[in-house]
């Protein structure tokens, strides 16, 4: 398990300029991300239930 918490000895200061505005968040539900579908890689119909396998954008 990944520990969160670090010391404040590892930072380092900002050199540069600061961006115009903050990058927008992804959308997110209960802390987790909410990815939208690519594309359709395959889909069936199997004794009449649709079984589609997709492509996540910005997962593999």
């Amino acid at each position: 398990r990944i520990h969160d918490v670090f010391h404040v000895g590892l930072l380092k200061p900002f050199r540069g300029e600061p961006p115009a505005a903050p990058p927008a968040l992804p959308p997110t539900s209960d802390g987790r991300l909410l990815s939208g579908p690519e594309k359709v890689l395959k889909a069936q119909l199997r004794r009449g239930v649709w079984y589609v396998f997709i492509q996540w954008a910005g997962l593999p």
